[in-house]
């Protein structure tokens, strides 16, 4: 899912997917607030996305997409939307 952010929202960092992933802190008795997930297994996880090659670091910051990681996603979305036609009819 991480890579498909990348995809569609070039540029974003760990911090942007902390807000991605967070969620509601349960408080106790207290109301529940907004709080952002783990730094580090996002950053982790971008790093090993890396590795495979199908992300880059941007030179303003952030991650964006290779080509390499478009021509691994493009088959998977094209995929997708055939199954989505098949189900309207």
């Amino acid at each position: 899912s991480m890579v498909r952010k990348v995809y569609i929202r070039g540029g974003s960092g760990v911090g942007a997917f902390r807000k991605v992933y967070g969620g509601q802190q349960r408080r106790g008795t207290c109301t529940k607030v907004f709080c952002k997930s783990s730094g580090k297994i996002a950053r982790y996880i971008l790093q090993q996305l890396e590795e495979m090659g199908l992300v880059e670091q941007a030179e303003d910051g952030g991650r964006i997409i290779t080509k390499e990681g478009q021509r691994e996603l493009d088959p998977v979305a094209v995929q997708a939307a055939e199954v989505e036609e098949q189900e309207e009819d």
